[in-house]
């Protein structure tokens, strides 16, 4: 696995410990994966084909925050605790 699939599996771990952690509060924690969201992070990616299929798939800011947004604010998310959100 490489270093980024590490770090993702870090952030779900450490939600899962938080959310154990916290579970005597009023507080939810979520690891939340918002998809692939068009970012300024390829500027300087010179292939033209990488390029045009992540354009393809890409989300914009908008939908890329929805994932976000459904945990902060949705009632059913309130009853949940420490799960992965895709």
């Amino acid at each position: 696995m490489g270093a980024y699939g590490q770090s993702k599996l870090a952030n779900i771990l450490f939600t899962r410990e938080l959310s154990q952690r916290l579970s005597s509060t009023p507080i939810h924690v979520y690891a939340v994966h918002p998809g692939i969201v068009h970012t300024e992070l390829l500027r300087h990616h010179d292939t033209f084909l990488y390029k045009s299929f992540y354009c393809l798939f890409a989300k914009n800011a908008l939908q890329g925050a929805q994932t976000t947004i459904y945990c902060a604010v949705d009632e059913k998310a309130e009853n949940e605790n420490g799960l992965y959100y895709s």
